[in-house]
């Protein structure tokens, strides 16, 4: 049996394929339209033929066992598994393959954006840290910033007993203030209403430039929130010119609005744009040195 279907009831696993079949079909619309980003007709072929964001999470997925309410998610090559909802099976799946295997336009280390042994790296909008077990086991330090209480709980559960993660439960964005988060355990974004129990919003550069902790490597997945973040980072990415990986497809010309911004803030990064989204026809990530 497939591993994403062990956990999950037939109408899902069919609701599941048939949203996979459409986002196909919408890429290569894309990509005819010419929505490229140097993605060759090859590449988009093997995207679309031979692989699925299923196949792509469940081919790293060496074993999931079951702890109370999570499960627990061992990724080949690590030494730790992660946990997770078992409620949101499925959706962990996407995650994984995302953010585990290269094939992904959403996979956040490129041939200009290794992490090293020695990078200090800050992982904006960790979740239950899909990435951050990724970065841990080659960096020197990982600071993991989640504000979601759902995403807190297993993340803090994952890494208890490891000392190169620092987990930061605040909300990054412009400027200090509060947040009002709304979702499921990712968290869809930031609300200004009152309705829902505030987190602190931090700045990248109260939490790193101002303490003087260089960082070498800065990835953000935040919703549409990426913007407010660099603009809060600029001294951090002024004085240490960190390697940059970060999601662009969430809100239209995001990837033209980040460059520029990060051009202005050193004219020396070289930049890479991979994938082809869905909804804006924007590129998926956004890669800087």
């Amino acid at each position: 049996m497939p591993l994403y279907l062990k956990y999950e009831k037939w109408p899902n696993v069919l609701l599941m394929l048939l949203y996979e079949i459409t986002y196909k079909i919408i890429i290569a619309y894309r990509w005819i339209r010419g929505s490229r980003y140097d993605v060759t007709l090859a590449e988009l072929l093997k995207v679309l033929l031979l692989t699925t964001r299923f196949s792509l999470g469940s081919s790293k997925i060496q074993k999931v066992t079951i702890e109370g309410i999570y499960l627990k998610f061992y990724i080949k090559r690590f030494s730790i598994p992660f946990y997770f909802p078992k409620k949101e099976y499925l959706t962990i799946l996407y995650i994984i393959g995302e953010n585990h295997n290269p094939i992904s336009w959403h996979y956040y280390e490129t041939k200009e954006t290794p992490i090293t042994k020695d990078d200090v790296v800050v992982d904006c909008g960790a979740g239950v840290g899909t990435f951050t077990i990724s970065a841990a086991e080659k960096a020197k330090k990982v600071y993991a910033i989640e504000p979601f209480q759902d995403s807190l709980i297993p993340l803090k559960l994952t890494f208890r007993k490891n000392r190169r993660v620092i987990i930061i439960p605040f909300a990054v964005g412009e400027k200090p203030g509060k947040a009002y988060m709304t979702g499921d355990v990712f968290g869809t974004g930031i609300l200004s209403s009152n309705t829902i129990s505030p987190v602190d919003i931090k700045t990248i550069d109260q939490l790193f430039f101002e303490k003087n902790i260089k960082i070498t490597y800065l990835k953000a997945d935040l919703e549409g929130y990426e913007m407010q973040m660099l603009k809060g980072a600029s001294k951090t990415i002024k004085k240490f010119k960190p390697k940059i990986a970060i999601t662009t497809y969430h809100k239209k010309n995001d990837h033209i609005y980040i460059c520029n911004f990060l051009k202005k803030l050193n004219p020396s990064y070289h930049f890479y744009l991979r994938g082809v989204d869905r909804r804006h026809g924007n590129p998926i990530m956004l890669h800087a040195w």
